[in-house]
């Protein structure tokens, strides 16, 4: 037993001893001089220049503890200069009984510090991240493999490899910077104040994960949780159940303005109330992106509500996203208190959009209903824009029977249906149809509005029948713009940026169409007095006269087209 309990302390001694050597040995040994060689082998394998201020490893009784602090992974020069990555410390931690006895790597924790990262999309659609996996991967030498043999070198790989765990993952402080210059001006998204939280991650199993994070605010507004699973057979990541919110009074407009310039000009409420939700049943990045994703959000304001959803499939070249809006009030959105011309109205919008590479196209169709254009009477400042009789309104107003002077008096215009049929292009919104109708007139055309908020609307304005025959009896010159269906018509442009709106009839059109109507009238006399003759009888009359009305029309016709031109625009 005495021999025994030698051998043991011996034993024990033996191995304090070589405990304080080791410690000695990697307190005092400087790791630091390997530097070229690890700089060297990380930027052969990334591509890029690679760097860090320090590394040391210290022994503790529970494991070996890596630091590496000031690491920094330089930006591919096609995407500029600054930094792709740059991170101020990291810490990992091993576990030293379960490598040796267990032949597991147990990693106790990894400690991320203030880690930034900047993502860069070009014009032509290519990223810097996806630049620098391919590149990596074509520095590790990657071929195509049949599915088989994938499988089999995974296989092959896994079993010579020990059992990886983490314990826990911690990074703080991270910042994700995004500048997209596919728009112009350039769109630049960051999300800061990054916290994530990775539990019990491995190589084989799902794993849960936490993240709080800052995004257009001074504080941390999103939280998310989700579960992650890493796919070694197909080098892919899986992120499923992800569930997040955002409140958007947290918000900051001088946030917004600065990262999407495009609506610097726009006069956004401040949000006293609103969330922002999002879900991700599924999202699949490798080593050439996003390869694919099902998500679906819902944002509230007020009592209204915008739906939308994305769907990327790896076999499908387009990134297919929808929004539906359901009874957002305008004034919810825009601070429209300085606008000299102010509106109302609930949106209802459902639109398809679709992004493939760098080109953003889309369309939809868009109601405003219960809407109204406060401050300005539309019919009367068109017609005040009338050269075919001075103060036509004025004169309108002086003759018409009391029951039609509303029309003219009212401050507001009531708009009683609002619909447009719209593409969305990188540009702008292009308007394919637009109509807007009120009691008393309605607008149908196209046009184009640009991100900058200037719109340009060409189309016919269209004075109701009733109201029509009112004022032609008012201003017997105003007859002569009445169309087929006996109501006022003539073309109108509507310009403006903003609140700002200007209504340009077409003078020259409407004077052409003018003295046509007034050539038909007089040719119309002409033609009765010159054919014009005593039937015989009544039959001959009835059975004459339609064919007579017909040749006489075709007649006018023919003469007011070789006058004009039979391709002049009415």
């Amino acid at each position: 037993m005495k021999i025994i309990k030698v051998i043991a302390i011996s034993l024990l001694l033996i191995f304090i001893v070589l405990f304080i050597g080791v410690f000695i040995f990697l307190k005092t040994f400087d790791f630091n001089r390997f530097k070229p060689q690890i700089v060297s082998a990380a930027q052969n394998a990334l591509g890029r220049t690679v760097d860090f201020s320090r590394i040391g490893l210290d022994l503790g009784l529970t494991g070996i503890q890596l630091k590496l602090s000031g690491i920094v992974v330089g930006e591919d020069s096609a995407f500029g200069e600054d930094n792709f990555l740059s991170v101020k410390e990291i810490k990992l931690g091993v576990s030293l009984p379960k490598l040796i006895f267990k032949r597991q790597v147990q990693i106790l924790g990894v400690e991320c510090k203030s880690p930034r990262i900047n993502i860069i999309r070009l014009k032509d659609g290519r990223i810097n991240a996806q630049a620098l996996v391919s590149s990596a991967s074509q520095k590790q030498g990657t071929v195509e493999t049949s599915k088989t043999e994938s499988s089999e070198s995974v296989g092959q790989v896994g079993a010579g490899l020990p059992v990886i765990m983490i314990d826990k993952i911690n990074v703080d402080d991270a910042s994700i910077s995004y500048v997209d210059y596919s728009f112009e001006p350039k769109v630049t998204v960051t999300l800061d104040k990054i916290f994530l939280n990775i539990q019990n991650f491995s190589l084989k199993d799902a794993f849960p994960i936490i993240l709080r994070a800052s995004l257009l605010s001074n504080i941390q507004n999103i939280s998310a949780k989700a579960f992650g699973k890493i796919d070694l057979e197909h080098s892919s990541f899986l992120l499923t159940d992800l569930k997040s919110g955002l409140a958007l009074n947290s918000l900051s407009k001088e946030k917004l303005y600065s990262s999407i310039p495009q609506l610097k000009n726009v006069p956004l409420k401040e949000f006293k109330s609103g969330d922002l939700s999002v879900s991700i049943d599924s999202l699949v990045a490798g080593p050439k992106g996003l390869i694919a994703l099902k998500s679906q959000g819902l944002l509230t304001i007020g009592n209204g509500k915008a739906e939308f959803s994305g769907e990327i499939k790896e076999d499908l070249p387009d990134q297919n996203y929808s929004v539906k809006v359901t009874a957002i009030n305008i004034a919810d959105l825009i601070d429209q208190s300085a606008y000299p011309v102010k509106i109302n109205g609930l949106i209802f919008s459902d639109f398809n959009i679709k992004n493939q590479t760098a080109n953003l196209a889309g369309s939809g169709k868009v109601e405003i209903i219960e809407g109204k254009l406060i401050d300005i009477n539309v019919l009367r400042t068109v017609l005040d824009k009338l050269a075919l009789v001075p103060n036509l309104a004025v004169a309108l107003e002086e003759k018409m029977p009391e029951r039609y002077k509303e029309s003219l008096n009212s401050k507001d215009t009531v708009i009683t249906n609002c619909n447009a049929a719209l593409e969305i292009t990188g540009d702008g919104v292009q308007i394919k149809s637009i109509n807007t109708e009120t009691q008393a007139f309605k607008f149908q055309g196209n046009g184009v509005v640009g991100f900058n908020q200037e719109y340009s609307f060409s189309g016919a304005f269209e004075i109701f029948k009733d109201l029509s025959s009112v004022m032609v009896e008012a201003v017997p010159e105003m007859g002569y713009l009445l169309d087929d269906s006996s109501q006022i018509s003539f073309p109108l442009t509507v310009l403006g940026k903003g609140a700002s709106v200007s209504f340009r009839p077409d003078i020259k059109q409407m004077g052409i169409t003018a003295i046509k109507n007034r050539g038909r009238q007089e040719l119309e006399k002409v033609l009765d007095k010159a054919l014009g003759r005593e039937k015989n009888s009544q039959q001959e009359q009835d059975t004459g006269a339609e064919e007579e009305k017909t040749g006489k029309q075709e007649l006018i016709e023919s003469i007011i087209g070789s006058v004009f031109g039979n391709g002049e625009k009415e």
